[in-house]
């Protein structure tokens, strides 16, 4: 089944920010998400520390070689299947309603195309 949303967090040698990072993203409230995780061959056992949840079907896990910052977003978007899609650095968090919040006006307003936080 697709996801409503497509958390996209590109990655490289983040691995002191991913265990914040990852509970903000598995505390939400809104629960109709896949994790594209697009790591760019951390060395510093960030690939390692996504590898734990491998087994979780809402989560795809890729190594892409280094082509810059934006190159690795991109690679994100392109393998997201969602309706829309949210852009999680991995040095950054997001309170548990935070999808939620996104979601509910872009699905009450056809009109619209973006939400921001």
């Amino acid at each position: 089944m697709t996801p409503l949303i497509s958390i996209c967090l590109p990655n490289l040698n983040s691995y002191p920010f991913l265990k914040l990072r990852m509970e903000s993203i598995f505390g939400q409230t809104f629960s109709d998400w896949e994790l594209i995780v697009s790591d760019n061959y951390s060395t510093d056992g960030a690939w390692e520390y996504f590898n734990r949840y491998k087994s979780d079907g809402r989560i795809c896990l890729y190594q892409n070689r280094r082509a810059g910052m934006y190159a690795n977003w991109n690679e994100c978007i392109r393998r997201a299947q969602g309706k829309y899609v949210y852009m999680a650095p991995s040095d950054d968090t997001a309170s548990a309603d935070c999808l939620e919040k996104l979601v509910e006006p872009l699905e009450k307003h056809s009109e619209l195309s973006l939400a921001v936080c």
